[in-house]
């Protein structure tokens, strides 16, 4: 095989597993609330990447099971974990209480830079 071969197969071989990897993605999220007796909760929940848009709307909506979306890793009582767990869950799970912040921090960015008319943008070349 020649080396262009070699290396288009490589790219290839390589792409696909970083899409594989992309599509194995989950997100460790810090989830907080009251249970139907009435008792405050946390838990960290393991939320795959493609239930997590289906995740955050039935959060908002309320009155729903996390179990249904992902796997919780811990629960508690309270609505705050303990610092020893949540370093647990940063440590063995990445787990970053600013996440969600971050995320729509980089959503408002990421929005700021899209044209949002056709003003904004550029004219089609003529070629």
């Amino acid at each position: 095989m020649s080396d262009i071969k070699k290396r288009i197969e490589r790219e290839r071989l390589e792409a696909a597993l970083t899409d594989e990897f992309i599509d194995s993605l989950s997100i460790v999220t810090l989830v907080q609330g009251v249970l139907e007796d009435g008792q405050p909760y946390y838990a960290y929940a393991l939320i795959p990447k493609d239930r997590y848009r289906a995740f955050k709307q039935a959060e908002a909506q309320g009155n729903y099971d996390v179990r249904d979306y992902g796997e919780v890793l811990f629960h508690g009582e309270g609505l705050l974990p303990p610092r020893e767990i949540a370093e647990e869950m940063k440590q063995r799970y990445g787990a970053d209480p600013n996440f969600e912040q971050n995320l729509h921090r980089m959503a408002q960015a990421m929005d700021a830079d899209m044209p949002h008319n056709d003003t904004d943008r550029p004219a089609p070349s003529k070629d």
